[in-house]
């Protein structure tokens, strides 16, 4: 009673006494009624449809209703709701007549002790009524689920095997009708099951209990003799006496169709890649035939221009001009069809920095003012000074594309005016991206374009007409080439142009690509089972250069950050959010110097793959130039280069980047502190001690000496000491221990320590020694004034001699001896040609082994290596030269023509020293041998 002890009742009845009469009588027998008490036809039809009841007790006759029409409505509207009649006086005959309508119980108002037994009754078969319905519609549901699925289900005897049921999926199959498939087994429709016998083995484990499930696959054979495959999972269902199995069949035809179209689009998808591969290697090869000529006439027509003799006639110099030019202008080609194809494969690499509108601007107006003087012609040039100072771009690619623009406009420009114009585009012309916009538009006055040719001129190889290419020379590949990357870095271009009258070229990009270039981070590359995934191979956006994390505070520290690496900008931005450092980040190594001129950071943190010039190259020429501490920073998925523990002082690992970051920040603050005024001197020769503590005195306030290892112990205990000059031969310990020992110990190796000895050092005591001291310093003529500059950048008390920006004097680079390896001849002679105007020593290797055959005879300083050799490629040779101890830290620069992408980063983790593309810049090798090789 206590589950149907609440009650909603709809009571019909006109009397307030009898609806009374009968609630009472429910909650005597137990029951919590909800009643709703109507007496109308119109009151009922509104009671019943606003409710779910549990009970309808009805007075047989009213003023205008009656029970009979009470149950009429009821019935009507498909209601199974327990329905009492009730009445002061009726006939047997009228009580037959409203059970047959539909009433459940008939009761005399004047007797109701039979009230609570029909409700209690009646409520409860209401309630079976209720659940029977709601399990046959769940199994209607399920047959109309077994029947229409997709796959085959079977139902046969256990005993005779014969099919009791078959889907409607099966019969459409197989073809065979109800009754025909009624006299058949699993065995008459599977070719593959022979007999019986065969049969009962498959399912006997099922009859023993040994498994609760079979599957195996087979064929069907159809009514009509044709068979498809098809997999069976198999259960025997015990129910009661009658067992029985059922099963299911998944028509694996579609699965072997799919198999083989998967198989195919894969085939596609490898011939692809191998076409993409094909590709990358034909262009790869034919830059490197190319800029190898090519390399040997711009470098011997530059030297032959910068005669020292002067010796050329006037014709002879015009032609080494011509010669010179000309070489200029395959160099564009290759530069152009490369950047086209990098772009089509989705190769292009853009690089984020922040640059100075002005600055840009300024160097535009530098190139071509020049040409227009040349060709009489105004070069105008107007900046809208509303515009941001800065905006944050792919520099090296947005002068690409202006200097394409402005060349095109002086080319096809006689007389008249070429014009420059920075502007703010209306908000109507943002159509690109709904951000801050930055238009240049360059105009001329030139020959114009006709109308029915300006779509063409976007399209590769494509000219207004013939004769502009006979008249004016190009490809056609440099507006394609601007569209593109117009459309890489999120912006667009258009041209207005009339024919005779000039044309207008407007280029409009985000005054900040980085959102743009985060967001369209997409390019094809190849997976490893040869299928092609979509993905735009662009470079990480990066943090704005220069952009303080947070402004107008006072910091802790100053970081410059050199990465073109997403993550680890993240990583690195997040970490000093949280010490409150000031963090600039650069993303190509071309700016490193210049911004940290400007930045003056307290310590650099180098990716050692940014793009320019190697990390660990950039590292050295720091260390020599300035007192800036630099670090390298882990690049996930990327090899540490073999060589930078010689460079650098330590290492912000992916995993331990915060704790690698303090043990730095601390490190910084105790050699960069201009409170640091103690220095240790230890050396056992005192007479060179007290020589040294004169000059060191100049620097710091106080200057103590030690002879030995245990007097420098003692005084490193019982005194504060801030920079330590070491020399490696003590009398009770060597340098190397007494290094060790400050290294260990927590206190202690935050303690600056230069090694200053005369003792010649291996290659492994020179890395262990530049793991753990911040400089080696050999005892030689100078190098009391490179040690007294040493401890004054230590101690914060001296200045860098020049920016780190400045010329090297590449004089100092006379006498150091050069190995060049190379297998053309012309190659080799262009590039000597230069070193040796500069009194560098050169030596010819035609191939790897003769290479090897040198180097196990003659020591050099450095290894120029071309990659691409007969016998032996650059790649295996710079693995070979690094497997020998001897040449672990001998400078081995990669020379290629290849300049693909991947082709960097394979030199670098190989073990190159640095990279350098054809056709050779000298300037570039001469810095890099003054970073490297110079006294």
């Amino acid at each position: 009673m206590s589950e149907v002890s609440r009650i909603r009742v709809l009571l019909v009845d006109d009397s307030p006494d009898d609806r009374e009469l009968i609630l009472m009588n429910l909650r005597r027998g137990g029951y919590q009624p909800i009643p709703t008490e109507v007496d109308t036809k119109e009151a009922f039809v509104d009671a019943l449809d606003a409710h779910t009841w549990d009970l309808i007790i009805c007075d047989y006759s009213m003023p205008g209703f009656d029970g009979l029409t009470a149950l009429k409505i009821l019935k009507n509207r498909n209601r199974d709701i327990p329905f009492i009649l009730v009445s002061g006086a009726i006939g047997e005959e009228l009580a037959v007549k409203a059970m047959k309508a539909g009433a459940h119980d008939y009761l005399m108002k004047d007797n109701l002790q039979r009230l609570i037994p029909a409700v209690e009754r009646e409520i409860n078969e209401a309630r079976n009524r209720k659940k029977q319905k709601e399990a046959e519609q769940e199994r209607d549901r399920l047959l109309t689920v077994i029947q229409h699925s997709l796959n085959e289900i079977f139902i046969f005897d256990s005993k005779t095997l014969r099919f009791r049921y078959l889907n409607e999926t099966a019969a459409n199959n197989l073809g065979y009708s109800e009754d025909e498939f009624s006299k058949l087994t699993p065995i008459d429709i599977s070719p593959q099951i022979d007999n019986r016998a065969d049969f009962e083995r498959i399912i006997q484990p099922l009859r023993d209990g040994r498994m609760e499930k079979e599957f195996f696959v087979t064929k069907h054979t159809r009514k009509d003799g044709s068979t498809y495959p098809i997999e069976i999972h198999i259960q025997l269902i015990k129910q009661g006496n009658d067992p029985f199995f059922t099963a299911i069949g998944f028509d694996m035809s579609d699965r072997e169709k799919d198999a083989r179209r998967i198989k195919e689009h894969k085939d596609i998808a490898r011939e692809m890649a191998l076409h993409s591969k094909y590709k990358s290697e034909f262009l790869a090869n034919m830059s490197h035939e190319l800029r190898t000529p090519l390399n040997s006439i711009t470098l011997l027509s530059k030297l032959l221009m910068k005669a020292k003799d002067k010796n050329l006639t006037a014709d002879q110099s015009n032609f080494v001009d011509v010669i010179h030019q000309s070489g200029n202008n395959l160099l564009e080609l290759i530069n152009e069809v490369l950047d086209l194809s990098k772009i089509e494969s989705g190769e292009m690499e853009l690089s984020l920095s922040r640059i100075n509108r002005q600055n840009l601007v300024s160097d535009i107006r530098n190139l071509f003012a020049p040409l227009a003087d040349e060709k009489k012609l105004v070069f105008d040039i107007s900046v809208d000074n509303t515009l941001p100072d800065q905006i944050t771009t792919d520099r090296m690619r947005l002068e690409q594309v202006l200097k394409n623009l402005l060349s095109n406009a002086f080319k096809f420009t006689d007389e008249g005016s070429v014009a420059l114009r920075v502007f703010s585009p209306e908000p109507g012309n943002r159509a690109v991206l709904k951000q801050e916009m930055i238009g240049f538009s360059v105009s001329d006055t030139g020959i114009g374009i006709p109308k029915e040719k300006q779509s063409l001129v976007f399209e590769s190889f494509q000219q207004a007409d013939g004769s502009t290419q006979r008249r004016y020379g190009g490809t056609g590949l440099g507006l394609t080439i601007c569209r593109q990357i117009s459309e890489l870095l999120g912006g667009s271009i258009t041209l207005e142009s009339q024919e005779g009258a000039g044309s207008t070229f407007t280029l409009l990009l985000p005054v900040d690509s980085t959102e743009f270039v985060e967001k369209s981070r997409s390019s094809l590359k190849t997976t490893s089972d040869g299928e092609l995934q979509r993905e735009l191979k662009l470079s990480p956006a990066p943090v704005k250069d220069s952009e303080p994390i947070t402004p107008k505070q006072k910091y802790s520290a100053k970081i410059l950050l050199a990465t073109d690496s997403s993550r680890l900008q993240s990583k690195i931005k997040s970490i000093a959010g949280t010490k409150n450092i000031e963090l600039s980040i650069v993303t190509s190594g071309e700016n490193i110097a210049p911004e940290a001129d400007r930045f003056q950071p307290d310590f650099l943190i180098l990716d050692p793959y940014i793009t320019h010039m190697s990390g660990w190259s950039f590292s050295k020429m720091i260390s020599r130039r300035s007192n800036i501490p630099v670090w390298l920073a882990e690049n996930p998925g990327k090899v540490l280069p073999p060589m930078i523990h010689n460079t650098v002082q330590g290492v912000i690992y992916d995993a331990s980047a915060g704790q690698d970051l303090q043990s730095m920040l601390d490190t910084d603050r105790k050699t960069a502190d201009p409170a640091c005024q103690t220095l240790l001197l230890v050396d056992d020769n005192e007479m060179h001690n007290t020589a040294l503590r004169e000059f060191a005195l100049e620097f710091v306030d106080r200057c103590i000496t030690a002879t030995s290892a245990r007097e420098a112990y003692d005084v490193l205990e019982n005194q504060s000491i801030d920079c330590v000059v070491l020399d490696l031969s003590l009398p009770d310990a060597s340098g190397a221990d007494v290094l060790k020992k400050l290294s260990d110990d927590d206190h202690l190796s935050r303690i600056p320590v230069i090694i200053y000895s005369g003792k010649s050092l291996s290659a492994s005591e020179k890395s262990f020694l530049m793991e753990h001291a911040s400089d080696i310093i050999l005892k030689n003529v100078g190098s009391h004034s490179r040690l007294m500059k040493k401890i004054g950048e230590l101690t914060g008390n001296s200045l860098p001699d020049h920016n780190l920006s400045d010329p090297f004097d590449f004089s100092r680079l006379a006498g150091r001896s050069v190995l060049i390896v190379d297998d053309d001849q012309r190659s080799y002679f262009s590039l000597s040609s230069h070193l040796k105007e500069y009194n560098i020593i050169t030596e010819h290797a035609e191939s790897g082994k003769a290479a090897l055959q040198k180097l196990n005879n003659t020591s050099y300083h450095a290894v120029l290596l071309d990659v691409m050799m007969p016998d032996m490629d650059g790649h295996e040779l710079l693995k070979e030269i690094r497997r020998n101890s001897r040449w672990k830290d001998l400078p081995i620069f990669s020379v290629t023509a290849r300049a693909m992408r991947g082709d960097r980063e394979t030199c670098l983790e190989l073990g190159a020293t640095d990279y350098i593309s054809k056709p050779v810049d000298p300037d570039i090798i001469l810095t890099l041998l003054s970073i490297w090789i110079a006294e």
